[in-house]
């Protein structure tokens, strides 16, 4: 029994090194991209070896952001595709990589698949879900290429009704994203720093924000304050 038990502990443990070891690479690759590609190996691997371990959902978080930080935004909807295949995964968790999987699409510029994965999506909610306002959120960003004037002012439509900060920061990221998708990277920086600074209670959000300010402080030249975000960056990595 005693060695039962030895075993299982045993398991357990190598599990988590492994994990702490492909977070570790995570953490290089925020100072050195050219180290992502082994990070991105190391969770990959992790994923398909442990898809019943607690760090399931922290690893396919940690692997989509690196997929989605080297352009590979169907990558990243693999993984969270895959993450919300895992059974008996909480419905939370679930609902939550359908919107994942439709923000990547969007990444893509994959708009309608996007939109159909959304409208999915909305069908089972009911319309003072939180979730719904969400969806709306996401819907109007698929817009952002051809409609962005209509895109924004339904945003801001949503932002002017809720006190939710939770929602809000998603409501800021989606309008840095829309006006990311044009090419207006100055103002897309100031909707980040609105997540960053005021709306940044949800964890999520606050690092998608952090990670496009990172990016956007780089294309702009701002080499030091690109390296502040990135150091935020990693100590979210856990």
């Amino acid at each position: 029994m005693l060695l039962e038990l030895d075993k299982a502990k045993y398991k357990f443990a190598e599990r988590h090194l492994q994990y702490k070891i492909a977070q570790l690479q995570a953490r290089q690759a925020e100072d050195d991209p050219a180290l992502a590609e082994a990070a991105i190996d190391a969770l990959g691997s992790f994923m398909k070896n442990h898809p019943d371990g607690w760090q399931i959902s922290r690893c396919a978080r940690l692997l989509a952001r690196l997929q989605l930080g080297k352009g590979d935004a169907e990558g990243a909807r693999k993984t969270y595709g895959e993450l919300s295949a895992v059974a008996n995964l909480p419905k939370p968790v679930r609902q939550e990589c359908d919107f994942l999987i439709a923000d990547a699409l969007i990444q893509a510029r994959k708009f309608a698949d996007a939109e159909k994965k959304l409208q999915a999506v909305m069908q089972g909610l009911e319309a003072d879900d939180p979730l719904a306002a969400r969806g709306k959120i996401y819907l109007a960003e698929c817009q952002a290429t051809s409609k962005l004037p209509e895109a924004v002012a339904q945003i801001e439509g949503i932002i002017a009704k809720t006190t939710d900060k939770g929602l809000l920061g998603t409501a800021y990221n989606a309008l840095g994203d829309c006006y990311r998708l044009n090419g207006r990277n100055k103002d897309a920086l100031w909707q980040y720093l609105w997540v960053d600074v005021i709306y940044h209670q949800d964890k999520q959000e606050h690092v998608k924000a952090m990670d496009q300010l990172a990016k956007l402080f780089d294309e702009l030249g701002d080499k030091a304050r690109a390296k502040q975000y990135r150091d935020k960056l990693k100590k979210e990595i856990k």
